[in-house]
């Protein structure tokens, strides 16, 4: 749906340190660059405070 929204072909350009630019005709290049994340491991005994925390800011930095 979305490729025959655009009416084009995946256009993907990614600037960093290094940097990439394709076109593409499948949106799967494009979907994988959408999610990033950590996993941070904690110690069992501090599990309780460290998730009360997380929920505490995960409002504010999520509006």
């Amino acid at each position: 749906m979305i490729k025959a929204q655009r009416g084009k072909d995946i256009d993907l350009h990614i600037r960093g340190i290094d940097e990439l630019s394709i076109i593409h005709d499948s949106v799967l290049i494009e979907a994988c660059n959408t999610s990033f994340q950590m996993h941070l491991q904690i110690a069992p005994q501090d599990f309780i405070s460290s998730y009360n925390w997380a929920q505490a800011i995960s409002g504010p930095l999520l509006t």
